[in-house]
């Protein structure tokens, strides 16, 4: 039986990591086995991508869809660039399952970018109050084109690794959950948990989603950038007054390129 090679590049935003592929048939199975950290290459998720219309669907390391990925895009944007299919500081858009978002990529050095991207507006949906041992947990719902659940309140050091998945598994579709605390005026210290991949470094539409309900609840100000911490680095979130229109700035950067073998 003959094999057969598919190029791959593996990128990463904030240490939220991804395995970038063209015409690669994907399906929830292969995703797993690709997304494996000791029998396949490793990573958050996989993005496949279109080059003409400029187009990124997005897989997670549990072999489900979501609608959007902030950081993956980010990472789209900027391969897309490297491929020469836009040339900085020119922008250019990128369809996604949560519509076309605008992106503008700054070459900082070779395989590192700096990338900004038109988040769409932020949402606020109905707040989400679960019940878990004794305690009354309440958050913000906030849609970024995909779901989050933020909150200020505070939480056991623990709080990531033991409530957040049970908050994340409490709506019927899941829902990704930020821990954030307030460190600074215009900084805010955030805590993820993905739907679909568990603990993660960063997540892009998570930061948005805390910059919209810190705006919302009056900790922080509309149209000032606000910094966001997440483990693996941080964004530049500014959130505009009225529409709720999120602008997000951060890194993506080529990691390695490799191949797919399959038979």
């Amino acid at each position: 039986m003959s094999r057969r090679a598919s190029p791959f590049e593996k990128w990463e935003g904030l240490g939220n990591d991804f395995i970038l592929v063209e015409g690669l048939p994907l399906n929830a199975e292969r995703v797993r086995r690709l997304c494996d950290r000791r029998l396949g290459i490793g990573g958050d998720g996989v993005l496949l991508l279109d080059r003409s219309p400029a187009r990124m669907e997005v897989w997670n390391a549990d072999g489900s869809r979501p609608e959007m990925c902030g950081n993956g895009l980010r990472c789209a944007a900027a391969w897309l660039v490297a491929q020469g299919l836009a040339v900085p500081p020119e922008g250019l858009r990128v369809a996604t399952d949560a519509g076309e978002k605008r992106c503008e990529v700054v070459v900082v050095e070779p395989d590192l970018y700096e990338v900004t991207v038109d988040m769409g507006c932020a949402r606020l949906t109905e707040p989400l109050s679960v019940r878990l041992d004794d305690r009354e947990h309440h958050f913000t719902s906030v849609d970024m084109g995909n779901p989050h659940a933020v909150t200020f309140e505070s939480h056991p050091e623990d709080a990531i690794d033991t409530i957040a998945p049970r908050i994340s598994m409490a709506p019927p579709a899941g829902v990704n959950v930020e821990l954030c605390r307030m460190i600074g005026p215009r900084r805010i210290e955030v805590l993820v948990w993905e739907r679909g991949v568990g603990r993660t470094l960063a997540c892009g539409t998570g930061a948005c989603a805390v910059a919209a309900a810190a705006c919302e609840a009056g900790l922080t100000p509309y149209e000032a950038p606000i910094e966001v911490v997440l483990p693996g680095g941080a964004l530049t979130i500014t959130v505009a007054s009225g529409t709720r229109a999120i602008t997000m700035r951060g890194p993506a950067r080529r990691v390695f390129t490799g191949q797919v073998v399959s038979t």
